[in-house]
């Protein structure tokens, strides 16, 4: 797992673009909240949610959307390389633009 909430649960991120960000996690955040938790280092990192979904795909955890907030620069550069070196064949079909272009893949239908 790449992030353990502040609460319970924990995460994978599933992409990062920028500020925002897509994770796995084991518990659902309803839009507008504000998870909270660490990192491998013990960096702390926020995610402001834009939304959440149950993903069945992925063993029935939470596609939880959103953008990086009160996170320092060491903590997001933390998660990119998180991302890079095991980051999924394709981002979600509803990701942000910005990042299927990232991975050089057609726009969707």
């Amino acid at each position: 797992m790449h992030i353990r909430w502040t609460k319970t649960g924990e995460a994978d991120v599933a992409y990062l673009d920028g500020d925002r960000i897509g994770v796995l996690s084991t518990i659902p955040s309803a839009p507008g909240s504000r998870p909270d938790g660490v990192v491998a280092s013990g960096g702390s990192m926020k995610i402001k949610v834009a939304q959440c979904r149950k993903k069945a795909e992925h063993g029935d955890r939470f596609l939880i959307e959103g953008r990086l907030i009160d996170t320092r620069r060491e903590v997001r550069e933390e998660i990119a390389k998180l991302v890079a070196p095991s980051a999924p064949a394709a981002p979600p079909e509803d990701a942000p633009p910005a990042a299927r272009e990232r991975m050089a893949l057609p726009p969707k239908h």
